[in-house]
């Protein structure tokens, strides 16, 4: 239940854009039946922007500490979490596979940066909220 709600409130926070005065879903077609192996993309929710940044988290203890930094929105904390090299960044869009799978996470493997600044990220895997892996 704890991660059910923290995973709703970071979804939410994260996808509020306070400049956007109506929302557009026609820009992201959420697809959260992709099971291991399948390919997609990781999107924030409602944010077409590559120079947006999704971050993932090495393992799911990591997630955890992420999403305590995302819902306090605790920047230097997430740049903390960056740092000890548990959490790490990629471009909104990017192409990924899905590796691992638990009740409202996924763990995925980056297939394809979007970015020149995504190279060194390739083959890199995390753990993300399931709303931000997408078939399109």
């Amino acid at each position: 239940v704890i991660w059910f709600l923290l995973t709703i409130i970071l979804v939410k926070t994260v996808g509020k854009n306070p400049n956007q005065t109506s929302r557009n879903y026609s820009n992201t077609t959420t697809n959260n039946s992709l099971k291991i192996g399948d390919k997609g993309y990781l999107r924030l929710p409602n944010i077409s922007d590559p120079t947006q940044v999704v971050t993932l988290a090495v393992d799911k203890e990591s997630f955890n500490q992420l999403s305590k930094a995302l819902i306090a929105k605790d920047n230097y904390g997430i740049l903390e979490l960056a740092q000890k090299g548990i959490v790490f960044g990629i471009s909104n869009g990017t192409e990924i596979q899905v590796i691992d799978s638990d009740m409202f996470i996924k763990k995925v493997r980056i297939i394809k940066g979007i970015r020149s600044v995504d190279n060194d990220k390739v083959g890199l895997s995390g753990w993300v909220p399931v709303e931000w892996v997408v078939a399109n």
